[in-house]
């Protein structure tokens, strides 16, 4: 902000959304901006969008390849 970069925040809401439009390709990780700002808001994970994207991103690490649903409803 010292440097000018106030003007980005007229544009997008945080550096994150910059980021995002400025690089669609990258497969960014939300919780890792969240985690840098110390904070998850109240219900993050109550979100199934958010629950998703984690484990979307963990799976790998994890060594997972296919989800096997379950046959309750």
């Amino acid at each position: 902000m010292e440097l000018g970069g106030e003007a980005i925040f007229t544009q997008f809401p945080n550096i994150e959304a910059a980021l995002r439009a400025i690089y669609p390709e990258h497969p960014w990780e939300s919780i890792k901006f969240l985690e840098m700002a110390g904070q998850v808001w109240k219900g993050y994970w109550r979100d199934v969008r958010n629950q998703k994207e984690f484990l979307e991103q963990i799976a790998p690490k994890l060594g997972i390849k296919q989800v096997r649903r379950s046959s309750r409803s």
